[in-house]
């Protein structure tokens, strides 16, 4: 009798929460009040169809690094959150077996499950043995298992750096950064670096090309004025909006359309062509990237009013402060992902 009622009970549940959909149950359960806070900050993953997805709770989310609920770390918190859901298929419990790989969302990466006698474990390529910790959740569109830590992307544990290696069509930008020893400044330091491709400096000037390579300070300020100082997802860009890099001289940004039809372009505020910004939010563990057209020239030195000090709603790092030592103005920088991952961040703009 009482395996009657408790089967019931759990029928009912089951019932109640299937005319939910994930959202919903994430933000009616006391359980994930800080998942939500990340939902309302990034807003919903715009998946089609059912899917899985694995819902740390706020025990876990509690141990995630504050920044990553700023909006200065939009980009990564969505990284994050996409990591937990498994496109297009929806996985009960008694599904979830002992080395079973699951593919997640926009490519972020696989996770691992391990199955046996202490209960059901996911891992991926930089966490460990994040735990199935209750009853599995239908919804109206997927299903959801409650974990009790949260899943960490590879790209989160790259730096700047070791992203421009990994993906083509930068090795100018990577030459530079070797020629002027700026490598340990892009580990250790936090920015938003605007980094123009092969294509943007193959399309310089052969005379200006030579001088960049041939003359350390022409190099050493292009480079400088290509990083802003702090984290700027292209969501807290506005038009008009003025920045300042590293190289002491800002930067403007200005917008042709909306929605998804929406560009964004940046230029010196008196010199050169305005450059489009072709991909951008591309994270790593310390900094963003957004790929440029073309290449930022420094020309002369405008005087401007009021430029943004850095980018808005970002934890800057005095650069007097680096763990290096270092008394270089230069913190971070970003280029890379894979392009299922940069799907992700189209589909996910704005």
């Amino acid at each position: 009798m009482k395996s009657f009622f408790l089967c019931l009970l759990v029928c009912q549940f089951l019932v109640v929460t299937a005319a939910q959909t994930l959202e919903e149950i994430i933000r009616r359960n006391d359980a994930f009040t800080i998942l939500a806070s990340a939902i309302d900050l990034v807003g919903w993953i715009p998946f089609d169809g059912e899917v899985t997805m694995f819902l740390p709770n706020d025990d876990a989310l509690s141990l995630l690094d504050s920044k990553y609920l700023t909006p200065a770390y939009a980009p990564h918190l969505k990284t994050i959150l996409a990591y937990h859901i498994v496109p297009d298929m929806i996985l009960s419990f008694d599904a979830l077996t002992d080395g079973y790989v699951l593919d997640m969302y926009a490519g972020t990466g696989s996770v691992l499950a391990t199955v046996n006698e202490t209960g059901t474990f996911f891992s991926g390529a930089s966490f460990s043995d994040a735990r199935v910790v209750n009853l599995e959740r239908i919804a109206s569109n997927g299903i959801g298992h409650e974990v009790d830590k949260f899943f960490w992307p590879s790209q989160l544990t790259w730096t700047l750096l070791d992203l421009a290696g990994i993906v083509q069509g930068f090795d100018q930008v990577l030459q530079l950064v070797a020629a002027s020893g700026l490598e340990e400044e892009l580990k250790e330091e936090n920015r938003t670096i605007l980094a123009p491709s092969d294509l943007a400096f193959a399309s310089l000037p052969a005379q200006f090309v030579s001088q960049v390579t041939s003359d350390p300070e022409v190099r050493d300020d292009l480079l400088r004025y290509h990083i802003l100082i702090g984290s700027l997802p292209l969501e807290a860009i506005t038009d008009g909006m003025q920045v300042m890099t590293a190289l002491g001289v800002p930067v403007v940004f200005t917008i042709s359309g909306e929605g998804n039809s929406r560009q964004i372009f940046v230029s010196n505020p008196s010199y050169g062509d305005a450059i489009s910004v072709e991909t951008g939010n591309l994270v790593a563990k310390n900094g963003i990237t957004h790929a440029l057209s073309g290449v930022l020239e420094t020309g002369p030195r405008p005087s401007v009013e009021n430029p943004v000090a850095g980018p808005v709603n970002s934890p800057a790092n005095d650069p007097s402060e680096s763990s290096t030592g270092s008394s270089s103005p230069i913190d971070h920088r970003t280029v890379a992902s894979l392009f299922s991952w940069l799907l992700f961040y189209f589909s996910f703009r704005y």
